[in-house]
């Protein structure tokens, strides 16, 4: 018998989209799940939206507390041995839970598991970028400096593991999410990771992950608890400062997205003051920026990065002289996430500012085989559709008599 399943689902407010992830839920082919939606005192049509799924959901009113709130109300009273807790405007393929669980059930280390995912547009349409971290085992270091990213729809959890480390901390609602995997890690527990893309993070305008202070704010305050615990090894004691300075930094870029220039050099100063090694990484700072240029929320690359090194404190010495690589380093970034991806077709605009930009890059193998993959391949394309205009050309022809 195949081990049951809670898909919890917490929603607030959002009674005009909330059937998209629980119709969802309930399409998954794997036999043995039980959909749970926690409706957090929601003031619109949501009662009235889940009261149309009768016995096929479980639903949950309770007055408004967060998502931490609901997202341990629904645990509470969850049956399954795993759980996978879905934010009410993020969507999963019918497959997901039955490769999650196929994949933990013989893993006995793993605490959870996650997958690869996709940003999409408020319409749910249109895939705005692609995430593979492709980590797994013990991901405790890469959790505290926020060199992976997990979303909570991403993961499929152990039960016994999520009652061992408890749920979702209530003081932390923004950071809630990477405080409970970092528990995990801390705990022992292995992370596991599968390579397709079984989630689907829904970009809006209004939701919370627009709250750039909040989001940094709630970083740092999870940092605080983490780091005063008394069972910390020395060798993640160390990475203190280094963890800080992240947050600082990711936070610096945040505030010039949003135009708010001298937050974000005082957020620059305090991550050089926190971690001054880190401020002379040459490759750190390259992906650093590089990376959230390619961000799906920042719509105009170019701009973004300008207005970074435009407006750089005078503290960012080394920053400053990378000026002219920083913008490569966008182009190369997404030319490996292009190819990781399987779009060749979207290498092609990056190759040449890439190799204007660092022209070291041409040392790299893995490069030229992608960008020469990718010409050929446009090479192929252009045959072919100039053989099918002919073809279709000599098709219309007249006969001659």
């Amino acid at each position: 018998m195949s081990p049951l399943v809670s898909i919890v689902i917490p929603t607030y407010n959002y009674g005009h989209g909330v059937a998209e992830a629980i119709d969802c839920s309930l399409r998954q082919t794997y036999p043995d799940v039980e959909v749970i939606v926690v409706d957090d005192g929601s003031l619109d049509n949501t009662r009235d939206v889940l009261a149309k799924y009768g016995n096929s959901i479980k639903a949950i009113y309770k007055p408004n507390g967060g998502v931490s709130t609901a997202r341990n109300a629904g645990f509470e009273i969850s049956r399954g041995e795993y759980l996978l807790f879905l934010d009410s405007d993020d969507l999963i393929p019918p497959d997901k839970v039955v490769k999650l669980v196929s994949k933990i059930e013989s893993q006995p280390d793993w605490g959870m598991v996650y997958s690869a995912w996709q940003c999409i547009d408020e319409t749910g349409q249109h895939v705005l970028s692609e995430v593979r971290h492709r980590k797994q085992g013990q991901l405790l270091r890469d959790l505290l400096l926020r060199a992976v990213t997990i979303p909570p729809g991403c993961v499929l959890i152990r039960r016994s593991c999520l009652q061992q480390v408890g749920g979702f901390d209530l003081h932390l609602s923004a950071a809630a999410d990477i405080d409970l995997w970092i528990r995990i890690a801390h705990a022992g527990y292995e992370i596991g990771y599968v390579d397709e893309f079984l989630f689907k993070y829904r970009i809006l305008s209004n939701s919370m992950s627009r709250n750039i202070d909040k989001m940094a704010q709630d970083d740092l305050r999870q940092l605080d608890k983490y780091f005063s615990r008394d069972d910390i090894p020395d060798t993640i004691r160390e990475l203190e400062s280094r963890a800080r300075a992240s947050i600082y930094y990711n936070w610096a870029l945040r505030c010039f997205h949003s135009e708010r220039i001298e937050e974000g050099q005082q957020h620059i100063r305090e991550a050089i003051r926190l971690c001054p090694s880190l401020s002379r990484d040459k490759n750190w700072l390259l992906n650093w920026l590089g990376g959230y240029a390619n961000n799906a929320e920042v719509h105009a690359p170019e701009r973004m990065i300008s207005t970074v090194m435009d407006n750089l404190p005078p503290e960012a010495i080394t920053l400053r002289s990378l000026r002219r690589a920083v913008f490569a380093s966008r182009h190369i970034i997404a030319i490996f996430t292009a190819h990781e991806n399987g779009r060749l077709a979207n290498v092609l605009p990056h190759i040449l500012p890439s190799i204007w930009g660092r022209p070291s890059i041409l040392a790299n193998r893995g490069f030229l085989a992608i960008c020469v993959r990718a010409l050929q391949g446009n090479v192929k394309r252009r045959w072919c559709v100039n053989r099918f205009d002919n073809s279709t050309s000599a098709e219309c022809k007249p006969r001659s008599i």
